[in-house]
């Protein structure tokens, strides 16, 4: 989030502290809260690891083969790039997995958004990257491909597979927004 979006969900206020009997001034969370059903969470969280680790491996091993369409720049540039989408899965499913039974905007956006949005990037790089493949692929001739350069091919469809469970499983761990607390509202008593 953009520190301009962060101050919007705060509200600066000042007290007086009985202590030193001076004005102090302290930031309140005036931003959406939301409920997190840890259960769905729960029972998601390892598919999800499983998959992000799967498109990891993948990158990995696509990288340590020496496959001649390592040296096209419609295959290397968006594997090269498919680095961003797992690092930042990776932050993301990190902060979902510790998430309480509520969270705020802030959480919200670096944890599950970031690991939606990763899922996505994900999907497109690793689809550009097999597309950029396959051209390279028709351009030279598949009758010239060694074993390296299907192994790099069937890496990048690991990673889409991976890419796309990742997408479709994290969908399901959506939030629900807890109505905000008025100030000025009378506390109920039970």
């Amino acid at each position: 989030m953009r520190r301009s979006e962060i101050r919007k969900l705060y509200e600066i206020t000042t007290r007086v502290n009985p202590d030193t009997g001076r004005e102090e001034r302290t930031a309140v969370y005036i931003g959406k809260r939301y409920a997190v059903n840890r259960e769905a969470i729960r029972k998601r969280r390892a598919g999800l690891w499983l998959l992000l680790l799967a498109a990891i491996a993948a990158f990995l091993t696509a990288g340590l083969v020496p496959a001649t369409a390592q040296m096209c720049l419609w295959a290397l540039l968006p594997y090269a790039l498919c680095l961003l989408p797992l690092f930042y899965g990776v932050m993301g499913l990190w902060k979902v997995s510790r998430f309480g039974d509520t969270i705020d905007e802030i959480q919200r956006q670096e944890g599950l958004l970031s690991l939606q949005h990763a899922a996505v990037g994900l999907c497109v790089l690793s689809a550009l990257w097999l597309a950029g493949d396959v051209v390279y692929g028709l351009q030279l001739g598949f009758d010239m491909w060694d074993t390296p350069d299907w192994c790099f091919l069937a890496m990048s469809a690991v990673t889409l597979a991976a890419g796309v469970g990742l997408w479709w499983t994290s969908r399901g761990l959506e939030m629900k927004e807890l109505p905000s607390a008025q100030p000025d509202a009378p506390a109920q008593e039970n």
